[in-house]
């Protein structure tokens, strides 16, 4: 049951670093984009 929590929380660590690096990066494209 422990595994089974600490797994959980692994992968929803694992979802909010994605979203903060997809973020990151539409940020950075939108700033290029403006530059232009």
């Amino acid at each position: 049951m422990r595994m089974h929590v600490s797994t959980i929380s692994f992968l929803q660590r694992a979802t909010v670093s994605q979203n903060a690096a997809d973020s990151r990066s539409q940020r950075f494209l939108i700033l290029a984009r403006q530059q232009r």
